[in-house]
């Protein structure tokens, strides 16, 4: 198991669900942001990943390649060599952070939207 491989090494944390300030203290520490998931709707914890300038490493599914990011962003699901190799490179690099466009998401604007759309029915 993925847990017990990771026991011994203290830079690894299986933190379970989080929120508030301890999220917020995560994403601000954080090095980079990983997402390799297989499955996902609309990938929140990548655009607050996002928000807070971390360079960012998902996988390639739909929702995910839907977000926009730069090619190098992006590994093939499953593919695990690849992802390791793209971790190993972020990691050894120094660090920076990144500016993504993220007007698409902005919520201010996004309501605006739906608010004349409901007006356009009236």
């Amino acid at each position: 198991e993925l847990q017990d491989k990771a026991r011994d090494n203290k830079n690894i944390i299986f933190t379970g669900f989080v929120q508030g300030q301890e999220l917020e203290e995560l994403y601000s520490n954080a090095y980079i942001y990983c997402l390799p998931s297989d499955l996902e709707g609309m990938p929140l914890s990548l655009l607050e990943a996002m928000s807070y300038h971390l360079p960012v490493i998902v996988s390639d599914i739909p929702a995910n390649l839907e977000v926009g990011l730069k090619k190098e962003c992006y590994f093939p699901c499953g593919n695990v060599e690849e992802l390791a190799q793209k971790l190993q490179c972020n990691v050894s690099a120094p660090y920076h952070i990144e500016n993504y466009d993220m007007s698409k998401y902005d919520w201010d604007a996004i309501a605006k939207q739906v608010n004349e759309v409901y007006l356009s029915l009236v």
